[in-house]
């Protein structure tokens, strides 16, 4: 029996690492070619074919689909097979909730879903992996746009507590299922959560194996008026200093903003009514 289970784990993680490594080179065709035939053809003339446009648009948007898709997925193998290993930086939380919020009016006009943030009086640093925080926050906030319904409001929040510092995404759209709420709060996932990992998406289970990576204690409340997700970040991961940002090593703060504000575009795609959102 142990034989049989690690022969499907090694068959598991060759089909992981192959699949991880081979969609890299059609993704970047889709891209390129659907760039080269968006010019070739003229499409940000003045009186360029919008049949053409639309459809070159739609090569876009499945490309960013599957990208979206492949990433969550391959991110998620990694945790499951501990080949992740946070990295220990400052960072800055509320930089990246401010450029969500910058985003706001067009995810509202496109999807008639208000987003509201709520930023602490006095700026704090989590010592934490920002690449993770980010995608955990991003994949919260599609599943509770996804969740509501037009006219509705997502709140996104930052505080202090008396124990660190807590992150929340709220929703007033009904509430979550239970199989929903309890895959984000299980712990690592197991064969036995068969029927809650059928009916959640890749993103939250992904968030779950990012949070107990590090250390972020997820919390949810449902009501028949909506749902509130906390993460509670522990008081040893917080740095009282307003001079660290949210950023790349890089340092070119115009460059950094651009390729995160893609990001966010990117992960928010997959949400209904948000499809066209690479092309605003």
């Amino acid at each position: 029996m142990r034989e049989i289970v690690k022969k499907s784990e090694i068959l598991s993680r060759m089909i992981a690492d192959t699949i991880s490594q081979e969609m890299v080179r059609p993704l970047s065709l889709l891209a390129m070619n659907q760039s080269y035939l968006w010019t070739h053809l003229g499409c940000n003339e003045p009186n360029a074919d919008e049949k053409v446009k639309q459809s070159l648009e739609g090569i876009e948007l499945a490309q960013k689909s599957m990208e979206r898709m492949w990433r969550n997925c391959a991110d998620l193998y990694a945790c499951i097979y501990d080949q992740v290993y946070p990295r220990q930086e400052p960072v800055d939380l509320c930089t990246l909730l401010q450029l969500i919020q910058e985003e706001s009016a067009q995810i509202e006009r496109a999807a008639n879903v208000q987003i509201e943030t709520k930023l602490p009086k006095e700026p704090f640093c989590v010592i934490t992996d920002a690449a993770m925080a980010e995608k955990i926050i991003l994949n919260l906030l599609s599943n509770a746009l996804q969740a509501s319904k037009p006219g509705g409001k997502v709140i996104l929040g930052l505080r202090k507590s008396r124990d660190g510092a807590q992150l929340l995404i709220q929703d007033f759209c009904g509430g979550m299922t239970g199989q929903i709420a309890r895959t984000l709060c299980c712990g690592t996932a197991m064969f036995e959560e068969e029927v809650a990992w059928n009916s959640a998406g890749i993103g939250l289970h992904l968030c779950r194996e990012m949070c107990e990576l590090l250390e972020w204690k997820p919390v949810v409340k449902t009501t028949s008026s909506g749902t509130t997700v906390t993460l509670d970040i522990p008081m040893d991961n917080m740095v009282l200093s307003n001079k660290l940002m949210f950023r790349s090593e890089s340092g070119d703060d115009v460059a950094w903003r651009m390729e995160c504000i893609g990001y966010i575009r990117l992960e928010l795609s997959g949400v209904p009514g948000l499809e066209e959102y690479w092309t605003k």
